[in-house]
């Protein structure tokens, strides 16, 4: 069996926004029919226009604190790490033989935090865009389902 690859965040957006426009198309036309019928309107669907909306939003700020809440921990851990690297080698700056070797200890101690901030920077950028498809996943489900519950009821 053939693994599928996941899709990017990139390409969930554009098929959630193809999705998203033909479910507004259909429920304004199912609005228009209501106001042209009012006695006839799918009250169903109506209705769950605002419910969907709410639940879906809902999920996308609870997933999205949280989100927050793992990556703000990241960068706490990170400043510990960088504080405590930079005390350790100031101590060893204030410490050393001469001027030249304290020029070598400023050195390094740059050239990993440079490393580490490189480091950090990317693992960040992956983990925002994982997160956005975390993110929107409920939103994404909920255009999707909307999509074809709605080309199926046009059907009919």
């Amino acid at each position: 069996m053939k693994s599928r690859t996941p899709p990017s965040p990139s390409d969930m957006n554009d098929r959630m926004m193809r999705e998203a426009g033909s479910v507004i198309h259909r429920r304004l036309e199912i609005m228009a029919e209501a106001v042209c019928d009012p006695a006839g309107a799918d009250l169903t669907e109506l209705a769950l226009m605002s419910d969907e909306k709410l639940a879906a939003f809902q999920a996308v700020s609870e997933r999205a604190t949280a989100g927050a809440g793992v990556v703000a921990g990241r960068v706490a851990d990170a400043w510990a790490v960088e504080t405590d690297a930079a005390s350790r080698a100031m101590e060893q700056v204030m410490t050393a033989p001469d001027a030249a070797q304290a020029a070598v200890i400023q050195t390094q101690w740059a050239l990993g935090c440079w490393t580490r901030a490189t480091e950090r920077a990317l693992t960040l950028n992956a983990d925002w865009a994982r997160m956005q498809t975390y993110v929107l996943a409920p939103v994404h489900s909920t255009v999707s389902a909307n999509a074809r519950r709605l080309k199926t009821k046009e059907k009919r």
